[in-house]
């Protein structure tokens, strides 16, 4: 065993003997790379793999969350906001049963008619209405969380106690917060109103208010979705002044020309009712003719105070005759019954103010003809009704005038955006010229590694070939004549002339007992080795 281990004692000092320094350089980089890349994996390896256990839930539902794995003994990570908590892979069904048995959710629903499930026969009737409208807020809440583009909702309703009179019953109101990952549009906000009212008794989509974490109102309590006054306003006034400004972006060039629009709208919500009469086609109905006549003859009639001493006296009277006609007829006269509606956003006034850079139209050379055209181009594009005859009549007002731009801001502007765009291109081309100069090392590397080992191989056979004879034939292995030491001589002469061991026919003239000398003073290992090895023979 001794014999083995000194053996590969002598190989490994001739093996780190052959590398030159720059080799040796190369494989102690690669070996320090190498253990570190170990160590890397095995640390990525030793390490467990998270798992979402809550994503998206509420500062106070995560501190729930967080409390009941403490009291388990779970290991979690939180998220970078805190809204999100994950475990390891192995943990996570424990965790769910964790928080399943502790009562905390995890999808971010509330609680809904499982409040009703813990009342007993001693509850108080205001505990009763209390849990009745915290169930089906939490109902609500849960169905409109499960709509696309809401995450989370909360869900507050006024209910007041019955009242003996109708006419005292107060209306349901009902207000939602949304949590929502993007802008809703018209047609979910109208869907999550209409999903509330229909839930509550006597509740009317115009008795919801919803909006949003952000503050944005999306309905106002009193008005439909999208009948916010200010936001009907600024849409309109949005659209009118696209329609301008790119008009006049294509004629004079983006940035050239500023356009703004206030529009003065009325949101009042009137019905008239008027009813017309065509009385020239008029169609007789219903008839009736009536007719009376009398006739008495002359004579004499008794007249006098009437009474027991009265005296009765003789009158004459002449003829009497008489006649009487009625004729009444039922006519239908043909009648129209109009109804107007006028909705909300009428618009009662628009203000266009344009504003053109004086040094572009000296540029294309426009003129005030020509900025008159412009104007009269802005009026038909953003629809204004104006009077140039009589302005105070007119109901619109719209003002193009030439204005000197600062255009100092915007170049400013313009090569501060530019440098960060070169910035950026600079850090991404610094990030490609590091990652293809790590490529370029490692193949560098590689080619050197390839070389030094090639050229390691081939002087390790040379040394082995010259140790061979020169070991071998001061013994009488080898003689210069005999195949195997020509054979090295030959290499050696090959080698070149500026190798500092002299080749082995050199030294033919040299005393056999000089030479074993000098042998082991230039190869005193490997003369040993030797000899151990011929001692190793002879014993066995």
């Amino acid at each position: 065993m001794a014999l083995d281990i000194n053996a590969a004692r002598a190989r490994a000092t001739r093996t780190a003997k052959s590398f030159s320094p720059q080799q040796m350089l190369i494989l102690a980089g690669l070996a320090v790379v190498s253990v570190m890349g170990l160590i890397s994996l095995v640390r990525w390896v030793s390490q467990p793999t998270y798992s979402v256990l809550v994503a998206g839930a509420s500062v106070s539902q995560t501190a729930k969350v967080t409390a009941a794995l403490d009291e388990s003994g779970i290991t979690y990570k939180l998220s970078p906001n805190g809204t999100g908590v994950s475990v390891a892979q192995a943990d996570l069904a424990r965790a769910n049963l964790t928080l399943s048995s502790a009562g905390v959710t995890t999808d971010g629903t509330r609680p809904g008619y499982d409040v009703l499930d813990g009342q007993g026969l001693t509850v108080s009737d205001f505990k009763q209405q209390v849990d009745y409208k915290r169930a089906i807020e939490g109902e609500l809440a849960n169905t409109i969380m499960q709509m696309d583009g809401v995450d989370t909702a909360r869900i507050n309703l006024s209910l007041p106690e019955k009242a003996l009179f109708k006419d005292d019953q107060a209306a349901p109101r009902a207000s939602v917060l949304i949590g929502a990952n993007g802008a809703l549009d018209a047609t979910s906000v109208r869907a999550i109103m209409q999903t509330v009212a229909s839930a509550v008794p006597g509740l009317t989509t115009d008795n919801v208010t919803v909006t949003d974490t952000t503050g944005q109102i999306l309905s106002v309590a009193g008005m439909g979705s999208g009948s916010d006054p200010m936001q009907m306003a600024r849409k309109y006034e949005a659209a009118t002044t696209a329609q301008a400004q790119t008009m006049l972006d294509a004629m004079l060039g983006a940035g050239h020309s500023v356009v703004r629009i206030n529009a003065d709208m009325n949101f009042n919500q009137t019905e008239s009712k008027q009813t017309a009469y065509d009385k020239d086609n008029a169609v007789v109905v219903a008839s009736q003719k009536a007719s009376e006549t009398f006739q008495g003859a002359s004579g004499t009639v008794p007249a006098g105070v009437a009474g027991v001493t009265g005296t009765s006296i003789a009158v004459a009277v002449a003829d009497q005759r008489y006649e009487k006609a009625d004729d009444a007829s039922s006519v239908a006269v043909g009648s129209t019954e109009t109804l107007t509606k006028t909705g909300p956003g009428k618009v009662q006034k628009l203000s266009v103010a344009v504003a053109v850079d004086q040094a572009t139209l000296d540029k294309l050379g426009i003129d005030q003809q020509g900025l008159a055209d412009i104007r009269q181009l802005v009026i038909a594009a953003t629809g204004a009704q104006v009077n140039d005859a009589s302005p105070d009549q007119a109901r619109d007002v719209v003002a193009v005038r030439s204005q000197v731009f600062d255009t100092e801001s915007t170049k400013a502007a313009d090569d501060a955006v530019k440098a960060v765009e070169s910035a950026q291109s600079k850090d991404a081309m610094m990030r490609y010229a590091k990652t293809a100069g790590a490529l370029l090392v490692l193949v560098l590397v590689a080619v050197f590694l390839r070389k030094g080992l090639r050229s390691r191989d081939d002087e390790v056979d040379v040394v082995d070939d010259l140790v061979l004879s020169r070991s071998a034939e001061p013994f009488g292995v080898l003689r210069p004549g005999e195949a195997g030491g020509q054979v090295a001589a030959n290499r050696l002469a090959a080698a070149g002339a500026g190798n500092d061991k002299a080749p082995l026919g050199s030294r033919r003239t040299l005393d056999p007992a000089t030479e074993v000398l000098d042998l082991i003073d230039r190869e005193p290992e490997d003369v040993a080795a030797l000899l151990r090895s011929w001692v190793a023979d002879r014993r066995s």
